[in-house]
């Protein structure tokens, strides 16, 4: 944290589908407590979800964020082992099934870099609703700081020229529950060895052994990219970031045409998903 928190609050929260979010239906309560720490609540009857809590300084200005996954099942009990010999959670980041033809299966849109998600592609071209709507705008943020300040605005184009905001080492950027990092990513990385699908289906497509042993489900949860002062949201494909610069782009698995492509390449302002990798 950079300054004196002052006040805790819920930005936003979603069920990962288009259906509407009110208040509290995520996350019940939350408050700032003694020695700077949050305190929160979710519902006792809960309702399996995503939700941003920040607090903020006496000028109501954010100085830190977390992201919280409601979610109702065990990464470990449910954990993937790869051909790479990396161990995989089984879905994305923010994700709250593996299931087929569902958008709850897809998780978070994430630029490189960065510790808080961007509204998933519940459809294509669309953010699933959340409370409050409509809150995820595209800006100049082009540092770390304005990044923390802002953390439900996108990155500006370059958005940040520096290659150690993710790494190997799991830093306080990575985005990825405590255990668990963004992996490695390139020739070398946790997807070497995928190629073909061994199924493909509408949303997505399986990898069996040896690729993946349980066999693992990449839903096509679609991606996004900054363009001329927009940004533009797609649906039929999708891409996960790795940890791994590849010159002053990145690392990436897609999924395209019938194989997955685990030494693809992008820059960092695009938003992909995250699948994270277990620490050893």
């Amino acid at each position: 944290l950079v300054g004196t928190p002052a006040s805790a609050e819920v930005l936003w929260e979603t069920k990962n589908t288009e259906e509407s979010v009110s208040k509290g239906d995520i996350i019940s309560s939350v408050s700032l407590m003694d020695g700077g720490f949050v305190q929160f609540s979710i519902p006792t009857e809960y309702t399996p979800g995503n939700a941003l809590i920040a607090v903020k300084d006496a000028d109501g200005v954010i100085i830190w964020s977390w992201h919280i996954w409601v979610a109702d099942f065990d990464p470990v009990t449910t954990q993937q082992t790869y051909q790479s010999g990396a161990v995989m959670m089984d879905r994305n980041l923010g994700a709250l099934n593996v299931k087929e033809n569902d958008p709850r299966a897809y998780g978070f849109l994430y630029q490189w870099g960065r510790k808080d998600p961007m509204g998933g592609v519940a459809t294509a071209n669309s953010f699933a609703q959340t409370y409050p709507a409509n809150i995820f705008t595209r800006d100049v943020t082009n540092s770390i700081t304005e990044a923390i300040q802002n953390p439900t605005h996108f990155g500006n184009i370059p958005w940040s020229t520096d290659n150690t905001l993710w790494a190997s080492v799991k830093t306080k950027y990575d985005p990825c529950p405590a255990g668990w990092r963004v992996p490695d990513g390139g020739p070398d990385g946790v997807w070497s060895g995928f190629g073909a699908y061994s199924q493909d289906v509408t949303n997505g497509a399986y990898f069996d052994a040896p690729c993946s042993t349980p066999r693992a489900f990449y839903p096509r949860g679609g991606y996004a990219y900054c363009k001329d002062s927009n940004v533009y949201f797609h649906g039929s494909t999708s891409y996960h970031w790795s940890c791994t610069p590849n010159g002053s782009n990145v690392y990436d698995f897609q999924l395209w045409q019938g194989q997955g492509l685990p030494t693809d390449s992008r820059d960092k302002s695009s938003l992909f998903n995250v699948r994270c990798q277990k620490i050893e």
